[in-house]
């Protein structure tokens, strides 16, 4: 009996302790999710550094909210329409380019979509076999192309188009790509704080 006895108090101390693990993991994986899943393709170097350095979930949840409000395009009113649609498109996303190594918003259709939003206008086209005048044949690869209105705040001052192209591991920007389309990619994160100085709430 008392053998029973210590072996049941053994597994409750193990259940709490394993409770209180769990718990721990969980909100190390809130801010490691937040991180490395919501605001990847957002978040800039140096934000991403001073994150890091936090210690509490109190520092970083006041990072996150002051995070948000630096993106806030209307900062006096309650509503962040621009984290809205970020996490309306991070949604959209995830479900709908799930094919291939990289998947939801790591893939460039993922990105561009991100970054873009939704096309105004879609085509595609199916691959095609030509013959080589040197021998042999070519083989041109699947496409899709996306139609954007022109983005003056990302120096696309005129409407444009994104090629993806099929290759090995699912369709990705087309080789072809402008710079000018390019360099919007780069610079969106940039573009997006439009509250620099905002250091609290």
């Amino acid at each position: 009996m008392k053998k029973f006895i210590a072996l049941a108090v053994g597994a409750s101390f193990l259940f709490v302790f394993s409770a209180v693990g769990a718990t721990k993991k969980e909100k190390i994986d809130k801010y490691e999710h937040w991180l490395k899943e919501e605001v990847k393709l957002l978040i800039t170097q140096e934000e991403e550094k001073e994150f890091k350095k936090l210690k509490t979930d109190e520092e970083k949840d006041e990072f996150i909210e002051i995070f948000w409000a630096k993106r806030d395009p209307s900062s006096g009113t309650k509503e962040n329409e621009f984290k809205d649609e970020w996490y309306q498109r991070l949604d959209y996303v995830n479900k709908t380019f799930t094919s291939g190594p990289r998947k939801g918003w790591r893939c460039d259709m993922g990105k561009v979509h991100m970054f873009f939003g939704p096309p105004s206008s879609t085509s595609a086209t199916a691959g095609t076999k030509r013959d080589d005048p040197m021998g042999g044949s070519q083989i041109e690869a699947s496409s899709e192309t996306w139609i954007y209105q022109p983005m003056p705040d990302l120096g696309l001052l005129e409407a444009f188009r994104v090629t993806f192209r099929e290759y090995q591991f699912g369709y990705d920007l087309d080789q072809q790509t402008p710079q000018s389309i390019l360099r919007a990619l780069e610079i969106f994160r940039q573009r997006v704080i439009f509250n620099a100085d905002l250091k609290t709430l």
